[in-house]
């Protein structure tokens, strides 16, 4: 009788497990879906731009709109700030940010 409880809960242990790994594979490549989706940050940029009305906002404001806006961390805001600076979306000097010429403010 011990032997079919072990191996009942053994598989049980294993299946939440599995379960787990399974989540957080499916978080992790949405958020590299959404590092990679350029298209898509410079879409909420400008949502974030046009709806503020001013040429330069702080960072942290921009950051707790990307948080709010695409359903992610502090980290993830973060980095995707650091793609956007890289892609020339924004210009950042880590206190404000200020649109790129890349993000062309026009097309909203």
């Amino acid at each position: 009788m011990p032997l079919i409880i072990t191996t009942t809960t053994i598989a049980i242990v294993l299946g939440i497990v599995v379960f787990l790994l399974v989540l957080y594979f499916f978080k992790h490549r949405g958020h590299s879906n959404l590092a990679g989706d350029t298209e898509r940050l410079a879409g909420v940029l400008r949502e974030v731009f046009t709806e503020v009305k001013k040429p330069v906002i702080s960072h942290n404001r921009l950051i707790k709109e990307l948080k709010a806006r695409l359903h992610v961390g502090e980290k993830i805001a973060h980095i995707l700030v650091g793609k956007a600076k890289a892609s020339g979306l924004v210009h950042t000097d880590g206190q404000t940010v200020k649109p790129g010429p890349a993000l062309d403010l026009s097309k909203s």
